[in-house]
């Protein structure tokens, strides 16, 4: 698979056979039949293979790693909710199953001002009643729309922000440790490697002047003016694609219809 994760597949016997998939999966192969012929088991007899209670004892770690992968393959797809009332029956929620559950980066959030007056004017007495304090939304997570370094960093993980309608991936630079929060475009997952800059590949996640992206191409977190971080199509679901661009500036055609020009040499 594209993650590179071990399947199990049903052989002759009760003993099932760990194969690798088109992946380059670094797991060894596992023993395989356990009613094939002495001479064709590897060169072992059949007294030497294992039992069967010991091989499915090795493999039960191998089964929850290809689990969490298939997991990591559903964040952000569509899952439709069984029929079981009127109400549910043509809704469609986003699968978050491989999100992080914990919570957020202690050093990447602060707290929003305003959010736990609930009502309340400067003197603490409520003005608008009936109105409570958004626990969920009292910590911000502060995004780097930047992305003014160029060393390689690896995600870590995928997290759901109540303040936006898009997911967000938790970042590690190499060189120093350091952790970021940004927006996680589709085709992101765990272990990837994210860059910046003119030599940075074209891959998701990467982020790289107009100017030397192709032409068609559908981008996301755009500056509008230079040094000033991303701007547009920064929700869940929005793009701009790429009309035209020379050294200077670059058009962007919105999905709404409207025709932008950004600087070529922005993120």
């Amino acid at each position: 698979c594209h993650f590179g994760c071990p399947v199990l597949v049903p052989v002759r016997g009760p003993v099932p056979c760990l194969v690798l998939c088109e992946g380059n999966c670094m797991l060894l192969r596992a023993l395989s039949q356990r009613a094939a012929p002495a001479s064709t088991a590897f060169g072992r007899r059949a007294a030497d293979l294992p039992s069967s209670r010991s091989v499915l004892d090795n493999l039960l770690p191998l089964r929850g790693m290809a689990t969490a992968a298939a997991r990591m393959a559903r964040i952000g797809e569509l899952k439709p909710c069984k029929p079981t009332s009127p109400g549910r029956r043509h809704r469609v929620v986003i699968d978050k199953a491989g999100l992080w559950r914990g919570r957020p980066e202690p050093s990447l959030t602060t707290r929003i001002a305003g959010q736990h007056q609930a009502g309340r004017n400067n003197t603490g007495q409520i003005t608008t009643r009936r109105r409570s304090a958004p626990h969920h939304r009292r910590l911000y997570r502060m995004i780097d729309f930047h992305r003014r370094r160029a060393d390689p960093a690896v995600v870590e993980r995928l997290e759901y922000d109540p303040n936006r309608s898009a997911f967000i991936a938790l970042i590690q630079y190499a060189a120093d440790g350091q952790r970021s929060y940004i927006l996680a475009p589709q085709g992101l997952s765990l272990g990837d490697t994210v860059e910046c800059g003119e030599e940075a590949p074209f891959t998701p996640g990467n982020a790289m002047p107009l100017r030397l992206i192709p032409e068609g191409t559908r981008v996301h977190n755009v500056e509008l003016h230079l040094g000033r971080g991303g701007a547009l199509c920064r929700a869940a679901g929005t793009s701009a694609r790429l009309q035209s661009k020379d050294e200077s500036y670059a058009l962007l055609n919105l999905q709404s219809g409207e025709v932008r020009q950004g600087p070529g040499g922005g993120t």
